[in-house]
């Protein structure tokens, strides 16, 4: 939704997760899908990009629920944004990046709570999250790590944000109001 005339509301809080924690984009990222996030906030010496086709920027051709060719604790950060709805087990995914990541390392990750589907994602589309759902699965993933896991946007917000609204047509002050009843996205910040 508003892709096309604008930041989508939802990619403004990946932008600011991302910008936020610019600092732990470092030493050997992954991201999922393409370096966009690694690209615009990272300061990586090396970069790979997963994803389960292979693609231009494709480093690594594999399913995030079973990557057995790619090594343990290989990567200091992993950024994986809106990819854990479209895996038939998100458990399964996020055990996977657990084992990827090197300790001391950090995921930046986000979930959609609210978001029409497009047809171009109908059926591939699985899952929507909760806050307390996203830290379970966490939690099973990451025994031990240090977790933090926020939701993000309100009522009035996810109105505009269904009908297609932009961040540019909406107050700054209406995209930092938080209302955990209402989130549009989730986000989570995970520290072994």
């Amino acid at each position: 939704m508003g892709r096309g005339h604008g930041l989508p509301i939802d990619r403004w809080y990946i932008d600011a997760l991302c910008r936020e924690h610019r600092d732990r984009i470092i030493g050997h990222t992954l991201e999922v899908g393409t370096p966009h996030y690694t690209r615009r906030f990272g300061q990586p010496d090396q970069v790979d990009v997963v994803d389960i086709l292979a693609g231009p920027e494709v480093t690594i051709v594999a399913d995030l629920q079973h990557a057995p060719d790619v090594p343990d604790a290989r990567f200091d950060c992993i950024i994986c944004t809106q990819t854990l709805q479209y895996l038939p087990s998100p458990n399964a995914g996020v055990a996977t990046l657990g084992r990827l990541l090197k300790p001391g390392g950090t995921l930046l990750l986000s979930v959609p709570a609210l978001s029409p589907i497009d047809d171009e994602y109908d059926t591939d589309w699985l899952w929507m999250f909760t806050a307390p759902g996203l830290r379970a699965i966490l939690d099973g993933g990451f025994a031990g790590a240090d977790i933090t896991v926020t939701g993000h946007g309100n009522l009035a917000l996810a109105r505009r944000f269904l009908d297609g609204t932009v961040t540019s047509e909406v107050s700054p002050r209406l995209l930092t109001a938080a209302d955990p009843r209402y989130p549009i996205v989730i986000t989570a910040v995970v520290r072994t």
